[in-house]
C-alpha cells in the first residue's frame, strides 16, 4: 500500500513537471519560434528561405493591421489592453506550421513516416499554444479561431505561390550571392521580425498615450 502510494505521488510530481513544462513552452512561443527562425535563415541563407520568412513577416504585419481595423477588445482581465482579433500569435503559428508542413511533404523526400510526426507535432504544439492563449486571458476563442484560419490559409497560400514560382527564387538566389546582397536581404528580414516580434508598435502607441495623459 504504501508503496503504491509512493509510486502515485512520483507519477502526480511527474505530472505537475510535465504541465508546467507545458506552460513555460507556450508563454514563450513567440520567442521560441522567432529564434528558430532566426537560427534557421541565418544556417539556410537563401532566397526560398527569405521568401518563407518574408511571408511570415507579412502575415505578422497583417495580424496586427487587422487588430487595429477591427478594433475588438481582449477578454476582460487580459494582461495587455490593445485589441485582440484576430490573434496574431494563432495567425503566425498556424501560417508557419502549416507552410513548413507542405514544404516538408513536398520538398523532401524523408520517410513518411518521418513526415507525419514532423507535421502532426507542429499542429499539436500550434494547437497547445493557441489554446493556452484563451487560458491565459489574452484571447477570446473566436479569437484565436479566425488567427488559426487565418494564419493557416495564409501559409498554404505563401508555400504554394512560391511553390509555383521556385525557378524564379533560383535566380534571385544566384543573384543575391552574386552581387552581395545577400547579407543586407538577411539583416533587413532579422531587423523587421524584431520588430514585429517585440510589439513596437504596442509599446509606441502605450508611450505616446501615457505622454497624452500627462500632459
Amino acid at each position: 500500500m504504501t508503496q503504491d502510494k509512493g509510486s502515485s505521488a512520483v507519477e502526480q510530481g511527474m505530472l505537475s513537471l510535465l504541465r508546467q513544462f507545458g506552460w513555460e513552452i507556450a508563454k514563450n512561443t513567440r520567442w521560441l519560434v522567432s529564434l528558430t527562425a532566426a537560427a534557421f535563415l541565418i544556417w539556410r541563407r537563401d532566397a526560398v528561405t527569405i521568401a518563407a520568412i518574408g511571408g511570415a513577416l507579412g502575415n505578422a504585419a497583417l495580424g496586427k493591421l487587422l487588430k487595429r481595423l477591427l478594433a475588438e477588445k481582449r477578454p476582460d482581465g487580459a494582461p495587455v489592453s490593445d485589441p485582440g482579433m484576430p490573434s496574431s500569435h494563432a495567425m503566425s503559428l498556424f501560417f508557419l506550421s502549416l507552410y513548413l508542413s507542405a514544404a516538408i511533404n513536398v520538398w523532401t523526400d524523408w520517410p513518411m513516416a518521418a513526415r507525419t510526426i514532423v507535421t502532426s507535432s507542429l499542429l499539436i504544439f500550434s494547437t497547445y499554444s493557441a489554446a493556452w492563449r484563451v487560458r491565459a486571458g489574452f484571447h477570446t476563442p473566436a479569437q484565436i479561431l479566425v488567427g488559426s484560419v487565418l494564419g493557416g490559409f495564409n501559409g498554404m497560400a505563401w508555400f504554394y505561390f512560391n511553390h509555383q514560382n521556385m525557378a524564379a527564387l533560383q535566380r534571385l538566389d544566384v543573384f543575391l550571392k552574386e552581387s552581395s546582397a545577400l547579407p543586407w536581404a538577411l539583416c533587413g528580414s532579422l531587423i523587421v521580425g524584431a520588430l514585429l516580434v517585440g510589439s513596437v508598435e504596442r509599446k509606441i502607441s502605450k508611450f505616446l498615450k501615457s505622454k497624452s495623459e500627462n500632459k
